[in-house]
């Protein structure tokens, strides 16, 4: 019996063979790397196929609801809450996307919740992703720690110990690792002076997106990222020129950078062909096909799951205004779908 997870009224015989696990705590998230993923895949058609008791998971006082006040009086309220959709990649493929806000309380259920999903749904692989800070450039390809839960013998690791305080994510893995299931983690290093930026780290974002396809994991359209990237590049460059101990700073993180030999992990490092025009033609008219179909076509349901509305983007203006109204439909997108 599940702990917290509600699923619709016999939801079928539903197999899906991977889970991402894209839960955030929005004030702990370096460089974004979380929300900008999670706002890449919310531009994919998905339906829910499980919510969650919001009420005993979160701490309301530390996470409080969110009003809005309009013409004199409160319209809405935006709680902290999670669910589990079943996503459509630009493939084709179907994926489980577990996310929303990260939960305060009783993290074992939770994760027994979390086993319970991966056996329900015959779930065979398990990915997470996060941000780590870093004394890096921003100026060098963005860099990755790629940790699994099976034994592998053939790739880059970073040897050494660390603790950190963990997510829920990193407990999840954990203890699946501890039950044999096979999980992984994608955490993209952020430079220390993006990790507590207003913007994403959008290179690292990118790296994480390509990484996790290169895995076997979800292909996921890059939505603005590319254009973002070159957007905070030349911002950068221009801080830059204009600060001269931001300059020496980024020098001297190159400096470390290129002169240290690291088991970090780069999408450089993948073999393999770059996909052709062609490709990418079929792979975005697929994308378009499928905006109006339904991922659990076929699945024999009592209750009709409740689609996801896809995101309004408004002319770009402004990037930094641009993303932090992306980023605020993100956080809002399941307790104000009228947005």
């Amino acid at each position: 019996m599940p702990n917290y997870a509600i699923y619709p009224e016999q939801l079928g015989d539903l197999k899906v063979s991977t889970l991402v696990i894209g839960l955030i705590d929005h004030l702990v998230d370096p460089g974004a790397i979380g929300q900008a993923v999670n706002a890449c895949i919310d531009l994919l058609d998905a339906v829910e196929v499980s919510a969650f008791d919001s009420d005993p998971l979160y701490d309301y006082r530390a996470q409080r609801p969110i009003v809005t006040y309009v013409d004199g009086k409160l319209a809405s309220s935006a709680e902290p809450s999670m669910s589990l959709d079943l996503v459509t990649d630009l493939n084709g493929e179907s994926f489980l996307f577990l996310h929303g806000t990260e939960p305060d309380f009783h993290w074992p259920r939770l994760t027994a919740d979390v086993i319970e999903i991966i056996k329900r749904f015959g779930v065979e692989k398990i990915f997470s992703i996060h941000g780590m800070p870093a004394p890096i450039p921003h100026t060098r390809a963005a860099d990755m720690l790629i940790r699994t839960t099976e034994h592998v013998t053939n790739s880059a690791v970073v040897y050494g110990q660390a603790s950190h305080p963990a997510s829920l994510a990193d407990y999840i893995e954990y203890q699946l690792g501890q039950a044999g299931y096979p999980a992984t983690n994608i955490r993209v290093r952020v430079p220390l002076y993006m990790s507590r930026s207003d913007m994403p780290f959008f290179s690292g974002a990118l790296a994480v997106v390509r990484q996790l396809a290169a895995l076997g994991g979800p292909t996921i359209p890059f939505g603005d990222l590319e254009q973002h990237e070159d957007h905070q590049r030349a911002e950068l460059a221009s801080i830059a020129q204009q600060d001269s101990q931001f300059a020496a700073m980024v020098s001297q993180f190159e400096t470390d950078y290129d002169s240290t030999e690291q088991g970090f992990v780069t999408i450089h490092d993948e073999d393999g062909p770059l996909p052709t025009s062609d490709e990418i033609g079929a792979a975005v008219e697929k994308f378009l096909a499928m905006q109006n179909s339904n991922p659990l076509e076929g699945v024999q349901s009592t209750q009709e799951p409740v689609a996801k509305p896809k995101p309004k983007d408004g002319d770009v203006h402004d990037i930094r205004t641009h993303l932090k109204n992306s980023l605020a439909q993100l956080f809002n997108r399941k307790q104000d779908p009228q947005n």
